[in-house]
């Protein structure tokens, strides 16, 4: 069964942690071209979900995209911690995000 991740939070969290795409794949037991897939669609399977959970240490509603995340570690001095990330349903949403 697939499921829907957000593929920005996958990528941001990955990337907080320095890991590359290898490392989170080894981190979450799949291949590489599975975080690939995930990072460009969102989609994945439900154990990758589970293990992404796991290794980012979040819970689903952050995944998502409908949940703050607050996670230790480094940010970026331009980016603010504990962001607030809404599901779009848009081309336009997508542009109020990226414009705010």
């Amino acid at each position: 069964m697939a499921v829907a991740v957000s593929p920005y939070i996958v990528h941001t969290l990955r990337t907080r942690r320095g890991w590359t795409q290898e490392d989170l794949a080894a981190q979450c037991s799949v291949s590489v071209k599975t975080i690939q897939r995930v990072e460009k669609t969102g989609i994945c399977s439900l154990d990758t979900r589970s293990a992404l959970l796991a290794a980012f240490d979040i819970d689903l509603e952050q995944i998502q995209g409908e949940s703050v995340i607050d996670q230790a570690g480094p940010i970026k001095t331009d980016e603010k911690p504990g962001l607030f990330y809404n599901r779009s349903h848009s081309g336009g949403d997508l542009v109020k995000i990226f414009l705010n």
